[in-house]
């Protein structure tokens, strides 16, 4: 059995479409266990894919070399499992340590910061090529020699009935009326999002024809979900703050419409079908910073 070591990248987002390559390496070594290493908030988003066997939480924050403690981690925790290969998706110097020092025979990465003593199964990356980055993620499953850019396969996440009506009960949250998750927040900002105001007239829009509105998002977002909340209208469950990344995940996956910004929460997949909702919303003209 080969046993193979991915290197996360740092971002919600990113985790989501590396998903491509996860099943890519099944699909082309399906006798093949699959390990992951990432930071602790993308880890949630690896233990939804039915693909992974485990996941290694990275000790080490985003910007951190520490390398004697990358060095010890290595040692103790990553070379033990004897793994075969290891996919290094982040193009920096740092997030290919830990596998080098692991002594992971072979390591394939992207070539990047000076990456040609830790990687040793470098890739140059054609950007004309592979423009997307799902595309440049999922291309590292084949051999050096192979330029063949398969389509690249939408994510899937395991979404357990039992866990679903956990979290339905948990927070309340009724199946009897479609259920539109609004994601107001975004990573950069304002650059990044649909007013506040927008929101709330579409929640308004939503509740007045009886559907169940849930607000998700971050600590961060608490302000703008209390906002959504109180102009809202009726029927609103503001979450935001109050969820871990698989709950969430979870309850994006029985959603019947999800509106939102960009952010790493759009890039999660809808388990279910559009058709209960046949109505149309008041859209507003887009603000001029989109």
């Amino acid at each position: 059995m080969k046993k193979l070591l991915v290197v996360a990248p740092s971002w919600v987002g990113d985790a989501v479409i590396s998903h491509s390559l996860i099943q890519r390496l099944k699909s082309v070594h399906p006798a093949s266990r699959i390990d992951v290493l990432a930071n602790p908030l993308i880890a949630e988003v690896y233990k939804t894919m039915t693909e992974i066997n485990f996941v290694h939480v990275n000790p080490f924050g985003h910007g951190e070399l520490k390398i004697i403690s990358r060095r010890a981690f290595a040692k103790t925790v990553i070379a033990p499992e004897k793994y075969d290969q290891a996919y290094v998706l982040p193009n920096s110097f740092k997030s290919a340590l830990i596998p080098y020092f692991a002594g992971i025979q072979r390591r394939t990465g992207f070539i990047g910061e000076q990456r040609f003593m830790v990687l040793n199964d470098r890739r140059k990356l054609d950007k004309e090529h592979l423009p997307l980055m799902v595309e440049r993620y999922a291309f590292l499953a084949n051999e050096k020699t192979d330029k063949t850019k398969f389509p690249t396969l939408h994510p899937r996440f395991n979404a357990d009935e039992k866990i679903k009506a956990q979290i339905k009960n948990k927070y309340g949250i009724s199946s009897e009326n479609p259920i539109v998750c609004l994601c107001p927040g975004a990573e950069y900002g304002p650059a990044k999002q649909w007013p506040k105001e927008y929101f709330s007239t579409t929640a308004r829009d939503l509740g007045v024809r009886n559907l169940t509105v849930i607000i998700l998002g971050s600590k961060k977002d608490e302000s703008i979900g209390r906002h959504i909340e109180k102009h809202g209208g009726k029927n609103i469950k503001n979450l935001c703050g109050s969820t871990s990344l698989k709950e969430a995940i979870s309850i994006i996956g029985f959603s019947d419409l999800v509106i939102t910004n960009d952010s790493g929460l759009c890039t999660f997949p809808l388990h279910t079908t559009l058709q209960r909702l046949q109505f149309s919303v008041r859209v507003l003209p887009p603000s001029r910073h989109l």
